[in-house]
Order: structure tokens, then sequence, then C-alpha cells
């Protein structure tokens, strides 16, 4: 990805987007059905583990995020877009109109420049109404809405890797 507007790959149907996607959304639905069978659970011991591995944060210990919201988080293409750009730029945090140009453009599968100005529009309005809260809300990105600017949080090194590997396989041609 570059900020010329080099879509990932989930911008063509049959890419290993499609698959990371189904992925990500099976891993929700396995780990959804097993809490709702664990909290439903007949045995008063399985539900009392069942509360607390609901509660349990990142494994290597980093910002508490609950790795379904998390999963869910990542089912979103969009989000997954404004997760990779934010990566890239490190700690530093980027303007709202910016991000929201370079998510359009990989959305589009154009250059930053030739982002049709509604495109544009409809991005910028869904990541500050959905996309950034939703994110600011799970601690993986600092969000400041009235300043209109966002950076990625200090995110524990298993959401980096895991974004990492999403990133590679999204940027990946078959």
């Amino acid at each position: 990805m570059t900020d010329r507007g080099t879509a990932p790959a989930d911008a063509y149907p049959h890419g290993w987007t499609v698959s990371v996607t189904l992925f990500v959304r099976a891993v929700r639905s396995v780990l959804l059905a097993l809490s709702w069978a664990y909290r439903h659970s007949p045995d008063p011991e399985v539900g009392r583990l069942a509360n607390r591995d609901a509660r349990r944060s990142v494994p290597d210990g980093g910002t508490p995020v609950r790795w379904f919201a998390l999963l869910r988080l990542l089912a979103d293409r969009r989000t997954r877009y404004v997760l990779y750009y934010l990566a890239r730029r490190d700690s530093r945090p980027v303007r709202l109109e910016r991000l929201a140009r370079q998510v359009a453009a990989w959305e589009w599968d154009v250059s930053v420049d030739e982002v049709p100005e509604d495109a544009y529009e409809r991005t910028f309005v869904e990541l500050v109404q959905t996309n950034l809260p939703a994110l600011a809300t799970a601690g993986v990105v600092e969000y400041e809405p009235i300043g209109l600017m966002a950076g990625l949080a200090d995110v524990p090194e298993s959401l980096a890797s895991l974004l990492r590997v999403a990133a590679e396989l999204e940027t990946s041609r078959t």
C-alpha cells in the first residue's frame, strides 16, 4: 500500500482479503458460540470461568482489548485500512482529512488526488461517526474529535503482529 492509491487486495473479489475476512469472521463466530455455550452451561463453575474469560485482556498484558471486540473491528475493511495507515505512521497523529482521503483512495483503487469528492465525504463522515469512536472505545486508537486528529494507541505486540499479518495478506496479489 502506498499513498499513491495502491489498493489492498480486497478491492479484488477473489484476493487474499476475502480469505482474511472470512477467517476473522469464522474465528469470531466460533468464539461467540463458545462464549454462549459456557455462559449457558448447567455447571456453575463453567459459567464462573466464562465470565472471567470474557473480561480477559490481550495475552501479552498490553492495553486491555477484548478479543471479541477486536475481531469484530478487524472484520470491517474500512477499519482495517484505518489501522494499516495509522500503523505505518508509527505513533504520529494524523489529520482526519488526510486519513479519510487515503482510505477512500484504497477503497476506490485510485491515487489520493483522484478520489471523488463525494466518496471522500462519505468516508470522512463514517470515520468520524462510526469507525474511529469504535476503535477509540476498544483502546486501539487515540481519537481527538474536536481537533480532528487520530493516532494509533500503544497497542500490545499481539495486536501489532495481527495487523502486520493481515496487511501482508491483503496487499499480496493472487
